[in-house]
């Protein structure tokens, strides 16, 4: 998944870059997925698993971004129900009149021990934007908190 994502062509262990896809006519997209189905071009997702984790990801949508041509009918019933402008005001509107909190906000540190998390830090800065992503695997141990698993 990683390198589907990077901007270069050097394959991490286990994954695939340009070459590993040729074959198959596709290109890696070199950027964040456009759809959850889209993760049907990469190497290692089959249909069963993509059904499997489908409830428990979603695709990070940079401001400004919303494709309404890749939303689900859920979302795009949602933005015209709730007038609003993008798909994450609607969702927070929606989630917030519901009385909803995500996972993190809710959920017990013990639900949390042996997960991966996800996490998508995006800042602006001065002189232009930074952004990081890792996936952690919490462990419960306090002297060795989490362990990274994935970074980019």
């Amino acid at each position: 998944m990683l390198d589907w994502q990077d901007a270069d062509d050097l394959p991490r262990p286990f994954g695939a870059e340009r070459g590993d896809y040729v074959g198959a006519g596709v290109r890696p997209a070199n950027g964040d997925l456009n759809s959850i189905d889209e993760l049907r071009l990469v190497r290692g997702f089959d249909t069963r698993t993509i059904t499997n984790i489908r409830p428990l990801v979603t695709v990070h949508v940079p401001p400004g971004q919303f494709d309404p041509r890749v939303a689900t009918p859920e979302v795009l019933s949602l933005i015209a129900a709730t007038g609003a402008r993008s798909a994450v005001t609607a969702i927070d509107r929606a989630r917030e009149q519901a009385g909803q909190r995500t996972t993190i906000a809710f959920s017990e540190p013990a639900d949390r021990i042996g997960r991966p998390l996800s996490l998508i830090i995006d800042a602006q800065l001065s002189g232009g934007r930074a952004m990081r992503r890792n996936v952690v695997l919490l462990t419960g141990d306090a002297a060795v908190p989490y362990v990274v698993i994935a970074a980019d």
